[in-house]
Parts: C-alpha cells; sequence; structure tokens
C-alpha cells in the first residue's frame, strides 16, 4: 500500500473518493508540508501544479523559498494509484518525496474534512514521511507567476468539481469487499457469511419464474447488484453529463483496468476495455501491417464472427495474396494431438513457401464445442516460428485462472467480461504486452489520441491504453461495472471457490446427460480425453439424435429443438460436429445437478418422439 502527498484538488476528500471509486474507509490523513517545492495555478484551469523550488525562482524571477501545504493520504492500493495518476495526465509525474508531518495523529475518512487542511495552529513540525506526489513535468510557460491558493478554490470552484456521493454506487472496498454494502433487497438475511451456491443464488439474477438456463456461457448473465451499480453509473452520468464525461469517466475506468488486470496478474497499462471479443480481435487484425503471402492459421472450431473476420482481412489486400489455414480439429482429442497437428501445419507452410505463418489464432476455450484448447503451448509454436499468436479467451476469464506475468506469454490476448466473469453486458478485455504496443496504432473507432505518421504532433504517440480512453460515446455502464463484478464475485467466495463448483457441476451434469439419453448397449458421449483436459465450466455430450443429411434439414433440426427448449422455459446449446449432434451445458453458480435432469429429459422425449415417427413410418 501506498502513501501520497496531494496538495491540490485531491485535497478534498469527495472529490479523491470520486477518483478511486470506493468509500476509502481503510485510509488515513495526515497534514503535511513539502518543503523545497512551490505550487502555481495552471493558466485557465481550476487545479494547480507542484513544481520544483529553483524552477519557482525562475518562473517568478524572486528567491523566494518554497513549501507546499497539502496531506499526506496513506494505504492508497495499486488500482487507486492508477485511477489517480490516469487522473493526473501527462503533464505530472510520480515523484518520491520527504513531508513533514504536522501531526502525528492519523485520521480516518469519516473524521477528515476539508477544514482539516485549512485548519491553523498546525504549524509544529514532527517526523519526516517518506510519501509518493504527483510534480508538474510539462512546460513551466503554462503556469501563473501566482501562487494557487487552496481558500480559493473551496470558495469559488469546488461546487463546479463535486455532485453529491449519495448519486454514485456505494461500492465495496476492492478486493475485499463488506457484504453489508451490497444493495439490501438482494442480500440474504444472513450476510455475514457467504450463501451456499446452487439454487439459492438465483435470486441474485434477473432471471424469470422457473426459468433453467445451462447456456451461461452464450452471453452471460450480470447479477442483480452488477445491474443495480450500472443503473448508478449511468443516473450519475445523466445527473451532469459534461462533468461526469470529461472529469470522472477517466479515473473510473482506470480503476477497471487496473482490477481486471491484477486479476489476469498484468499490468494495467496493458490492459484496455472493449466492446466485446470479436471487436477487440478485428482491433488487432485491423493494426497489423500486413505483407504479401503471409499466412494466417487458425482451427475448424474457430467462432464463426472470428474466421469471417480472417476471411475478410485477406479480402481486403487482394494484392497481397493472404492465405488464410484452417487445422481440422475432431474432438475429443488429446491436447497433446492439437500441439502436434499445429506444429506440423506451421513448419509445413513455412517450408512450402512463398509466404509464411505471420499469425496463428487459438481459441483458450471454444465455443461449439465447449472445450479447453492447449493454447500456452499454441503461443509458443507461434514464437518459435517467428509468427504472432491471438489467444481468443472469450470464454476464459472467470472459468479458469490467468496468468499474464510473463509477457511472452502470448502477443494479444481477449477475453469476454460479461460472459464467466458477470459485468454487465458487453464488455472484453483486450491485453497486449509492452513489447507489443508498438504495433497497435489505432483503437476502433480511431480516437482522438491517434498519432499520424505524417504529422506527430508536439507530444508524441499516445501511451497503448490511453488510445482507448475514449473511442466515440458509448455506454459506459459495463466498462465501469468491473468493480462491482469482481466484488460480488469475491462475496460469493472468490475465483477458487467459484470455478471449483461450477466445473465439479459440469462434470456431474455430463454423467446425467450421459446417463439419460444412453439406451443399453448405446452409450452416448461425453467429449472428454483420457488426461480430463477438455472440461472446464462448459460439458459437451452426445445427443441420442442422428443428424440429417442436408444443411437445410440440420438448421431444421436446430429450430425445432430450440423452440421445445423455449417451450419448456429452458436452454441448453445444441451443436453439430463431427456428423453428430451434442449439447453443450454450461455449469453456473446458480445451477444445480436437477437442472441437467430436467433438461436431459425435456431433449430426451423430443428425441424419443422422432424415433417413434420413424418406427411408425416403417
Amino acid at each position: 500500500m501506498a502513501s501520497f502527498f496531494f496538495y491540490g484538488t485531491l485535497l478534498v476528500p469527495e472529490i479523491l473518493l470520486r477518483v478511486i471509486n470506493r468509500p476509502g474507509r481503510d485510509l488515513t490523513f495526515q497534514p503535511g508540508i513539502l518543503k523545497g517545492y512551490s505550487r502555481h495555478a495552471v493558466k485557465g484551469q481550476d487545479y494547480p501544479a507542484m513544481i520544483p523550488e529553483e524552477q519557482s525562482q525562475q518562473l517568478t524571477g524572486t528567491l523566494d523559498s518554497g513549501q507546499v501545504r497539502g496531506t499526506i493520504v496513506h494505504h492508497l492500493s495499486p488500482s487507486d494509484v492508477a485511477a489517480l495518476t490516469e487522473f493526473e495526465g501527462d503533464e505530472y509525474a510520480i515523484r518520491t518525496v520527504s513531508v513533514v508531518a504536522l501531526s502525528e495523529k492519523r485520521v480516518t475518512i469519516e473524521a477528515h474534512a476539508t477544514e482539516l487542511i485549512l485548519e491553523e495552529g498546525l504549524d509544529k513540525e514532527g517526523a519526516t514521511v517518506r510519501a509518493e506526489t504527483y510534480v508538474w513535468i510539462a512546460e513551466s510557460y503554462k503556469l501563473e507567476k501566482k501562487a494557487w491558493d487552496f481558500h480559493t478554490f473551496v470558495t469559488d470552484k469546488l461546487h463546479l468539481w463535486t455532485i453529491p456521493i449519495t448519486s454514485l454506487p456505494d461500492n465495496h472496498d476492492h478486493p475485499k469487499p463488506s457484504p453489508s454494502t451490497m444493495p439490501e433487497s438482494v442480500l440474504p438475511a444472513n450476510n455475514a457469511n457467504p450463501p451456499v451456491l446452487g439454487h439459492g443464488i438465483k435470486k441474485y439474477f434477473a432471471f424469470s419464474p422457473g426459468y433453467v438456463n445451462l447456456n451461461h456461457g452464450a452471453y452471460g448473465a450480470a447479477p442483480l447488484p452488477v445491474l443495480k451499480y450500472g443503473e448508478e453509473i449511468t443516473a450519475a452520468c445523466e445527473s451532469k453529463p459534461d462533468l461526469f464525461l470529461k472529469r470522472e469517466y477517466i479515473p473510473l475506468l482506470a480503476t477497471a483496468r487496473a482490477q481486471v488486470a491484477e486479476l489476469m496478474k498484468a499490468k494495467s497499462d496493458d490492459v484496455v476495455l472493449t466492446p466485446n471479443t470479436s471487436h477487440a480481435i478485428s482491433t488487432v487484425l485491423n493494426n497489423i501491417a500486413w505483407k504479401e503471402n503471409d499466412i494466417i492459421v487458425h482451427y475448424s472450431t474457430t467462432y464463426g464472427p472470428v474466421y469471417k473476420a480472417l476471411a475478410y482481412t485477406a479480402d481486403r489486400f487482394p494484392s497481397l495474396n493472404l492465405n488464410v489455414h484452417i487445422i481440422p480439429l475432431t474432438f475429443p482429442m488429446a491436447h497433446a494431438e492439437i500441439v502436434s497437428l499445429t506444429e506440423s501445419a506451421v513448419k509445413k507452410l513455412n517450408e512450402q513457401g512463398p509466404g509464411k505463418v505471420r499469425l496463428v489464432l487459438v481459441d483458450a476455450i471454444a465455443s461449439n464445442p465447449g472445450i479447453v484448447l492447449p493454447w500456452r503451448e499454441v503461443a509458443k509454436i507461434a514464437k518459435k516460428h517467428q509468427a504472432l499468436c491471438i489467444v481468443d479467451g472469450a470464454h476464459l476469464i472467470g472459468q479458469q485462472p490467468i496468468d499474464l506475468s510473463d509477457p511472452e506469454t502470448c502477443d494479444f490476448f481477449i477475453s469476454n467480461c460479461h460472459k464467466w466473469m458477470y459485468t454487465k453486458r458487453a464488455l472484453a478485455v483486450l491485453w497486449v504486452p509492452e513489447r507489443n504496443h508498438r504495433l497497435i496504432q489505432s483503437s476502433f473507432p480511431t480516437s482522438i489520441e491517434y498519432t499520424s505518421a505524417t504529422n506527430p504532433g508536439v507530444n508524441g504517440p499516445a501511451p497503448f491504453h490511453k488510445l482507448f480512453n475514449w473511442t466515440a460515446t458509448n455506454d459506459l455502464a459495463p466498462s465501469l461495472s468491473v468493480t462491482a463484478a469482481l466484488d460480488f464475485r469475491a462475496w460469493l467466495g472468490g475465483e477458487k471457490v467459484i470455478t471449483d463448483y461450477c466445473h465439479n457441476l459440469a462434470v456431474e451434469g455430463g454423467k446425467i446427460f450421459q446417463a439419460i439419453w444412453s439406451d443399453g448397449d448405446v452409450q452416448m458421449e461425453i467429449m472428454e480425453s483420457e488426461k480430463r483436459e477438455l472440461t472446464a465450466n462448459m460439458v459437451n455430450v452426445e445427443l441420442p439424435l442422428v443428424k440429417a443429411p442436408t444443411y437445410a434439414d440440420a438448421v431444421a433440426q436446430y429450430d425445432v429443438m430450440l423452440d421445445i427448449l423455449f417451450k419448456a422455459n429452458c436452454f441448453a446449446m445444441p451443436f453439430v460436429h463431427n456428423n453428430k449432434w451434442w449439447v453443450r451445458a454450461s455449469a453456473q453458480v446458480y445451477n444445480e445437478p436437477e437442472d441437467f435432469t430436467y433438461i436431459a429429459k425435456v431433449l430426451k422425449d423430443h428425441c424419443d418422439s422422432l424415433k417413434q415417427r420413424h418406427v411408425d413410418a416403417a
């Protein structure tokens, strides 16, 4: 935890809490003086700049000694610092300083008030406290010669910087939320203990009465507290749009990015938020400088729209003769076999020419079938052959642990936060290690932070994450709902509790499907390898239904199954793989084994009725 010395607008508790986006009950405050610096007004702005004494003397033409009165704030988290740094912007840099404390007493947020900074009589110097602070690094001509006065700011400008704190959600302190701060209307009576996972959790979701959902993986489902948080974020924005969008949104976004980065063990400056995985993948594809005869490799299980994005990429540059190569996968198959197929395909493509494999795209967990792929090993193969690797982890975050602490893990990693992580729909995270920031020159749509190669401007390229801060007007609630989603997960018991429950239920549910659908010697297959490496929280089981011989008839079969499932007030995902019908079922914290039993019987009745029709027809 960090200690920071604040000397400007952040002296006001309301502003500080809005920037770090949490109640801050663990923070403590201590008045202090920083010597050797001076505080100046920034031309045309309400906030100040702090510069070293020598620089101030050059600006003012005087030899006055400098010192700045402010507050030392203790126990700031890495997420807090990320939000504060985003708030301060490029004109300030963090410096380590020694601050003279004016009081040994540290007060909490409840006791702290603006008056603490204004209080007279606190002039007895005490111990020296080591802290960080934000020092002005931009041009001196942007500063007034006169000093910035906090009293004047409070009197004349403070009302422009604050809106009632009650208009924002009273979200939890991350990462250790207090259950009592969640909306009372959806908390159990005894909220001191984590709730029991299963059907008792359904009341925290917006499902209609009796609805049985085994398809969470398709679109996700945000918990009610997350939806409420999103509504309150929207209300705060609508109450004063300009204030929220110009001053308050970016720090909140920085907090969200930092929290997702922490979950993935990544650096926050390598993480940005986008509307969905397909959007992020297209962004990466649009930024790659393709060369003649480049080869793009992916698998037959690639998500349909992503495959189309690869095809469109090749079609956009007909003169480059880009080649999209598909590696066929037929499950169940072992990870080792997939790795071997990938190595052989990439090696062969590179040897036969005329081009080289430029990009390998691999799912972390495929959509249909919903199976885990050896994405880390595939990324190593791509690196070995000097190709880029995009990992489509649309289903991964919230379903399996992610560790991106090693920047060599892959080149680009993308995952949907609204599926398994419980954010408001729709939201994705794009991770690009610092070594590849240079490859992403523009967001999509292109933002104001884009730097043209022909007209670079005076400041040069913007940092990678800033390209994505504002990509045109859109709904901000999904991005900012990260905090509420992670707090809800922590309240449920944390990542391991959630993923263990869902995985174990998926395995058990697959056995239930198999038992109900098998008939005598005809055993339906669970799509799994000998090493049990394909199943995370989605299980795939063969359905006792013969696939129609034509594509049109198979589509008709699919539509009939959807009608039956909808009529039965439930859903699991039917799909065709290797010329067989399968069902993919997602296990979630609100599911229990009887949900699998119910849907298995609904689909068995349908399959049995079709069999009887064939018998009668014969």
